[in-house]
């Protein structure tokens, strides 16, 4: 205050300092709200995030009554934070006169000199502030006190920030547990997954087993067969007798095939020397490439395979020996092979200048019992869908680029090793 134009310093000074220790006093209260935030998103369970407000909010506010109102299953809920302990009983908030304006409205309620009933009907000064959730109102925090003029604007808004920071940590708590619910349920469809493909795969082999018994119980006969005369025979017996043998063995084969399909388990991967693997492949399928007249040139040194040795044998064996099946009538029959470091992969390759894949069978050709070209070439339509399973189960890809009457190419890429994908 001024007298005769001089300035009152010492009322100055008071107004200053009461100023200042208004903003030290809401400092203090804005890092109560940033401690209360934290404390909210480091917890799950709402009984520990309910214990966290009622630590941090006479901090806060000054008050005798506190609750917490939210819907849960479609009935209010009523927790009291006032005490040691927290109370929650049933209630109907959304009538409630206080309780349910703001419930209905969204909106914060202030009252100073308390006429209404209800939840909050024994204190004279209530303050009611929305707790929102996905821009909805779940809830409110209530706060009571025995005089009539105990809160005031600035408790209002501070009031509204600590709903704010509850609602959003509740909203949180909800992502996780929603998260972890979907992360339990694939659990469970992984393992139920994995258990019914140990059982068909244990089935498999049971058939697989089963049917070899019989099917090598006639071969035998027939063999016996075989062995008699063509008069004891008569005209057609010897003709019937190789048909049975032929059919024999070539479900002996398929029954084989089956078996590599259901024994294809996962273990341990290690590095595998594909040059070696190669030249036991080649052994394996001579006869065929001589009887064919198919050149086989494979690149030398190729790059190492991370697999199990017996899995990229039969890879290369079912590629190569499908490539002399559908090789066609080229004067110069050929399949070659070659490898390549790609980044983290490697990729392998057989090539042949067969008779090709029409676009249309291109999609099917890794199917169990697809075929290219029915009754005009053997096979039992397995190999390509071995090939494939065994690539998927070591992490790789599979596939075929193909032109009809030019030729094929079949490829599959595996994960690389350390040393190789570095260098």
């Amino acid at each position: 205050m001024a007298f005769g134009g001089e300035v009152d310093y010492e009322d100055l000074l008071a107004r200053s300092h009461k100023q200042m220790s208004q903003m030290q006093a809401l400092s203090a209260r804005l890092a109560s709200i940033s401690d209360l935030a934290a404390a909210l998103n480091s917890v799950v369970e709402l009984d520990a995030m309910l214990q966290i407000l009622r630590d941090h909010t006479p901090t806060l506010l000054t008050y005798e009554h506190c609750t917490v109102v939210l819907l849960h299953a479609g009935q209010w809920w009523l927790w009291d934070l006032s005490g040691a302990e927290l109370m929650q009983q049933a209630v109907d908030a959304d009538r409630d006169p206080a309780i349910g304006y703001t419930l209905q409205s969204g909106s914060p309620r202030l009252v100073l000199n308390n006429r209404d009933d209800g939840l909050l009907a024994a204190y004279p000064s209530y303050l009611v502030v929305p707790i929102h959730s996905a821009n909805e109102v779940i809830g409110t925090i209530n706060f009571g006190a025995p005089d009539l003029q105990a809160f005031t604007i600035e408790d209002l808004r501070i009031a509204r920030l600590l709903a704010f920071q509850f609602g959003g940590a509740l909203q949180n708590a909800e992502r996780f547990h929603e998260l972890r619910r979907i992360q339990e349920a694939l659990g469970r469809n992984n393992a139920e997954l994995q258990a019914r493909n140990e059982e068909l795969d244990a089935y498999n082999q049971i058939i697989a087993h089963d049917l070899k018994a019989p099917l090598n119980a006639v071969y035998g006969y027939a063999s016996l067969l075989a062995l008699l005369s063509a008069e004891e025979f008569g005209a057609n017996g010897a003709i019937y007798v190789k048909q049975i043998m032929d059919s024999a063995h070539h479900m002996n084969g398929m029954i084989d095939q089956l078996l590599w399909l259901a024994k294809a388990q996962h273990t341990a991967l290690t590095l595998v020397d594909l040059n070696a693997v190669l030249i036991r492949v080649a052994v394996r399928l001579e006869h065929l490439f001589v009887a064919r007249g198919v050149h086989l040139d494979v690149q030398p040194d190729l790059p190492p395979a991370l697999g199990h040795e017996a899995w990229l044998e039969e890879i290369f064996a079912n590629l190569l020996n499908n490539a002399i099946k559908y090789m066609g009538d080229d004067p110069d029959p050929y399949v070659r092979v070659r490898g390549f470091v790609d980044g983290p992969v490697c990729r392998y390759e057989v090539e042949d200048n067969g008779i090709g894949i029409e676009e249309a069978n291109l999609k099917t050709v890794f199917q169990m019992f697809a075929r290219f070209s029915p009754g005009e070439v053997e096979g039992h339509g397995l190999g390509l869908s071995i090939v494939a399973r065994l690539v998927h189960r070591l992490g790789g890809q599979v596939g075929v680029s193909s032109t009809a009457g030019v030729g094929s190419t079949f490829w599959f890429i595996l994960p690389a090793s350390d040393e190789l994908s570095t260098n």
